[in-house]
């Protein structure tokens, strides 16, 4: 099932002609892309594999060493070429991951400060006579501050739910054909996508 799943997510990705260049020789995979969708007779061009790239992991000489998934299952390679949609949508993911961590941290430090801020009023208020006016001001300013706390966590969980969102489509949106160079570079395989 699980294989299926993948050959119809090459399928419907990889429908329209591509052509590469790889190493100065153009490469025309539509061969290739029309076998995926229908996988009738022999594989055509079969050093090009179908790859999830899952995260790029930063650079390494002229590649980017990345965590890929696809027909030779789960690995960490240096890939060269990947495709500008892949490296976009890739970005965006881990740019919205970042920004969510971020905020995660920035709320924990506000209801942080609100604790203590009320724990300290609780305090001051504990000798049973009636609030000082700076204290009633302050009061108000603290109810504001947890209306805001209450919106950024509201914001906070409605971003998570887009991200899961998000994710749910990496499938289509990381997929890219690629082939083993026969090289390897600190241990690490080195695949190329071709230039497009």
């Amino acid at each position: 099932m699980k294989t299926a799943l993948f050959a119809l997510l090459v399928a419907t990705t990889f429908a329209r002609a591509q052509i590469v260049t790889v190493s100065g020789k153009r490469v025309d995979l539509t061969p290739l892309a029309t076998w995926l969708t229908n996988q009738v007779g022999d594989r055509p061009l079969k050093h090009w594999k179908a790859i999830n790239v899952f995260e790029i992991k930063g650079e390494v000489s002229v590649w980017k060493k990345c965590a890929i998934g696809g027909e030779n299952g789960e690995q960490d390679i240096l890939l060269a070429n990947i495709p500008p949609s892949v490296q976009e949508f890739l970005n965006t993911i881990k740019d919205r991951a970042d920004a969510i961590e971020k905020e995660e941290a920035s709320i924990e430090q506000e209801e942080a400060r609100i604790n203590k801020a009320k724990a300290a009023e609780s305090t001051d208020n504990a000798s049973g006579g009636p609030a000082p006016v700076g204290i009633q001001g302050y009061n108000r300013q603290l109810i504001s501050d947890e209306d805001r706390l209450i919106e950024r966590q509201q914001a906070l969980a409605k971003s998570k739910e887009d991200y899961r969102a998000t994710l749910t489509q990496a499938g289509d949106k990381t997929l890219a054909l690629a082939m083993f160079t026969g090289n390897k570079y600190n241990g690490l395989e080195i695949w190329d996508c071709g230039k497009q």
